[in-house]
């Protein structure tokens, strides 16, 4: 590795043949370039989602991750220990859902 302090700097990752040839790593243009990946230490979680339905009087919320409540837009926000999927009467006055990981 080589840096440079003042300026532009360039790094190049390659192996290097038993007759000295340079081979740039995951070059694609070259079939002997060596692969190289990025482990991945965790899966990705998937994106919660929140879905509203009326149904007979009642306001069915269906969601994944945890269910956040609020009386306004912009909050205060809670954590809800509900479980999808959390049927509630319809009125009230305004409520707001989202949900978070």
């Amino acid at each position: 590795m080589w840096y440079e302090g003042n300026g532009g700097a360039n790094l190049e990752w390659f192996s290097v043949t038993a007759s000295g040839e340079k081979i740039l790593l995951n070059d694609r243009q070259n079939n002997a370039a060596l692969r190289t990946f990025r482990a991945r230490t965790a899966s990705p979680q998937p994106r919660p989602t929140v879905s509203i339905a009326a149904q007979g009087g009642n306001v069915t919320v269906t969601f994944t991750g945890t269910l956040q409540t609020a009386p306004s837009v912009n909050g205060p926000w809670t954590d809800s220990s509900a479980t999808s999927p959390l049927t509630e009467p319809a009125g009230g006055g305004a409520k707001y859902y989202r949900a978070k990981r």
